[in-house]
């Protein structure tokens, strides 16, 4: 299972290209939980990782200031899940 790593920076998603299995996408500022949540639903899709009903893990940080992760969430993909899929 691929890292989808969202980042703000153009920079920090050059330096996310050199490391395996990890598909950088840079992103704009998301100002409330929201708004994260949903962008990062929609990037999951559009890279063809994961498909409607299909769960992943966003890990994100409140802050501009780097390693302060401080936000983890079980996610599932928006959309019809799919039936017969094992778990």
């Amino acid at each position: 299972m691929p890292i989808i790593a969202l980042s703000t920076s153009r920079d920090i998603c050059r330096q996310l290209m050199l490391y395996w299995n990890i598909k950088p996408v840079q992103v704009g500022i998301c100002r409330t939980t929201r708004r994260l949540l949903d962008v990062a639903a929609s990037k999951v899709m559009a890279c063809g990782c994961c498909e409607a009903g299909d769960e992943y893990v966003l890990v994100a940080g409140s802050t501009a200031e780097p390693g302060r992760t401080d936000f983890i969430k079980v996610c599932t993909v928006p959309g019809k899940a799919q039936t017969g899929k094992k778990s």
